[in-house]
């Protein structure tokens, strides 16, 4: 790996820990912008968190933990990882929806413009990333609120039916107050 395949994400991660871990950070990295923060990528907190780090004169001992996190467990194993998997030279391996389908049916299916009566197409799943983070969001509420597996799943279950029987609005429009 070089830095030149590096995203710019990356690039910054590893200059600013080179900097921490040498005590000495270029005027042209403390004044870079590391970027704009993501939620969803620990990569982007934690260049945030470092960056931070080097504009602070007095850090918290907690901060300070978590920078030694970064610097000891997350970078090392960020860059292990991506080096270890050569992405580029990668044998892909069918979806699991397709395992058992061979070519000459999926072509058929191309061919024709059929849709395949596979069980699993007739079940719904969220794959949309909202209706993705809407089940996570929920399944973490239920874990905060209630202990078991059993207290978690009447929980999710209990929530999903009673936002079924809500109304549901397309725009501001439909929504009417009643007379009072």
């Amino acid at each position: 790996m070089t830095k030149k395949t590096l995203s710019k994400d990356q690039k910054y991660l590893l200059e600013i820990s080179e900097a921490i871990k040498s005590g000495e950070c270029p005027k042209d990295l403390s004044i870079r912008d590391p970027g704009p923060l993501s939620h969803s990528r620990w990569l982007t907190t934690a260049n945030r968190a470092l960056r931070l780090y080097i504009s602070q004169e007095n850090p918290t001992a907690e901060f300070q933990e978590i920078v030694i996190f970064i610097l000891k467990s997350y970078m090392p194993m960020w860059f292990y990882y991506t080096e270890l998997n050569d992405w580029t030279n990668c044998q892909f391996s069918s979806p699991p929806l397709l395992k058992d389908v061979t070519d000459d049916e999926l072509k058929t299916y191309i061919k024709t413009e059929q849709v395949p009566k596979w069980e699993i197409l007739s079940q719904k799943m969220p794959v949309h990333t909202q209706a993705v983070e809407r089940s996570v969001k929920l399944v973490s509420e239920a874990s905060a609120k209630v202990c078991g597996s059993a207290a978690r799943d009447g929980y999710i279950r209990t929530t999903l039916k009673s936002r079924s029987t809500m109304p549901a609005f397309d725009n501001k429009r439909q929504f009417k107050l009643p007379d009072m």
